[in-house]
């Protein structure tokens, strides 16, 4: 399943009652997906029910990062992000994906202007690229990509 982040118009934050809906760990996830290869719990997941997952904060997650372009294209690799607070995402086959910082308020998970509202990100980020080399590193291309916290 392949989520989007882009996009996004006027803030829209919705109060959902997720409190009969299955939460769920990352773990639980790939374990009770439909194309899982790990022996079921019985409660495989359908793709037609709805659910919560949990991400606490310290969840590492895989990340699969696609740059290719004229000049260069970055090869596959084993990268892993870390969630740095509590994130809930909520699955449900009517409501599409949305994103949550306490399970309460909502946001459409392209709706980028909701997402920052909920969790506190303010004005623009940076983004830097550069190509750098040492005797250590040999040499080397640095992105850097940042979102500053709302004070």
């Amino acid at each position: 399943m392949a989520i989007s982040l882009a996009g996004g118009c006027a803030a829209n934050i919705q109060q959902i009652d997720t409190s009969a809906y299955r939460t769920i760990s990352p773990r639980e996830l790939k374990q009770e997906s439909p194309t899982a290869r790990t022996k079921p719990s019985g409660n495989r997941l359908t793709g037609k029910e709805r659910f919560v997952v949990h991400l606490p904060a310290g969840t590492l997650l895989p990340v699969n990062v696609v740059a290719d372009i004229p000049l260069a294209r970055l090869e596959p690799g084993h990268n892993r992000i870390r969630v740095k607070r509590e994130i809930y995402l909520l699955f449900d086959p009517k409501r599409g994906v949305k994103i949550s910082p306490d399970r309460q308020r909502w946001a459409d998970i392209s709706d980028r202007r909701a997402i920052q509202e909920l969790f506190g990100t303010r004005g623009r980020g940076s983004f830097s690229f550069g190509i750098g080399g040492s005797k250590e590193k040999g040499l080397f291309v640095n992105i850097v990509i940042r979102k500053p916290a709302r004070r």
